[in-house]
C-alpha cells in the first residue's frame, strides 16, 4: 500500500486529439492542450510583429510556434507571410514547410507556397512539381478558391523560362478558364505566342490584356504588333 499520497507529485498530460487528413485515409495525431494554446499566443503576437514589421521577432516566435506543435495549420501560413517580407530565412522556410507538407499530404494551398519558394531559388523542376501537386489536389479539395489560377498562371511561368512554350500555353489556358478577365495569363500567353512564330494570336491576347488594365502589354504592343 502507498503511504503519504501527499508527498508524491503527480502530472497529468491534457491531450488535445488532432486528426488530419492523410492520402489514402486519416491520420490521428495527439498535442498537449497547453502546448496548442502555447503555439496560438505565438503565433497570435507574429501576427502582430509582421504587420509593425518586425519580421525577425515574427521568425522567432513562429519556428518556435512549430517547435512545440506542428500540427497547427496557420503557422505554416505564418511562415510563408513572414517570408513574403524577408527572403533571406528561405533554407528555414524550406525546411518548416516539408514539414507541413508531411503532415498536409493534399494541402494544395501549402503546396503552393512550396512551389512559390522553389520558384524564388530558381529550382524551376521542384517548382512544377509542387504546382503540379497543388493543380492536382486543388482538383479534389475544390478549384473555387481563389489562388487557384495562380497555380496554372506560375506553373506555366516556370514551363515559360524552360522554354516549354507548348505547356505553359495549356496552364494560361487552364488559368483563364478559371478567370476570364485574368489578364496577367493572357500577357503570358501572348509572349509564347510570339516565342512560336504566331504573332497575330500574340498582339490579340496583348490588346485584350490591356483593355483589362494590364499596362505592361502595351510596351509589348509597342514593340511587336506594329
Amino acid at each position: 500500500m502507498v503511504k503519504n499520497l501527499s508527498k508524491i507529485s503527480f502530472v497529468i498530460a491534457f491531450v488535445l486529439l488532432v486528426l488530419v487528413q492523410a492520402v489514402g485515409g486519416q491520420s490521428l495525431y495527439e498535442v498537449e492542450i497547453d502546448s496548442r494554446n502555447e503555439a496560438i499566443d505565438l503565433n497570435k503576437t507574429a501576427k502582430k510583429n509582421l504587420e509593425e514589421g518586425s519580421v525577425n521577432n515574427a521568425f522567432d516566435e513562429l519556428l518556435h510556434s512549430l517547435s512545440i506543435d506542428s500540427l497547427l495549420r496557420e503557422t505554416y501560413l505564418l511562415i510563408y507571410q513572414a517570408w513574403l517580407k524577408d527572403k533571406s530565412y528561405t533554407d528555414t522556410v524550406v525546411c518548416a514547410m516539408d514539414k507541413g507538407k508531411r503532415i498536409f499530404t493534399d494541402d494544395d494551398e501549402l503546396c503552393f507556397y512550396r512551389a512559390e519558394i522553389y520558384r524564388h531559388k530558381y529550382q524551376l523542376p521542384e517548382a512544377v512539381l509542387e504546382y503540379t501537386n497543388a493543380t492536382n489536389y486543388a482538383k479534389r479539395n475544390g478549384e473555387d478558391f481563389y489562388l487557384v489560377h495562380y497555380y496554372y498562371l506560375n506553373r506555366g511561368n516556370c514551363f515559360f523560362q524552360m522554354e516549354m512554350y507548348d505547356g505553359a500555353i495549356a496552364d494560361y489556358n487552364y488559368a483563364l478558364k478559371l478567370k476570364s478577365d485574368f489578364a496577367a495569363a493572357l500577357n503570358n500567353r501572348a509572349m509564347c505566342y510570339y516565342m512560336q512564330g504566331r504573332k497575330e494570336e500574340a498582339c490579340n491576347d496583348w490588346k485584350q490584356a490591356l483593355l483589362l488594365g494590364y499596362n505592361l502589354s502595351e510596351k509589348y504592343l509597342n514593340e511587336y504588333c506594329k
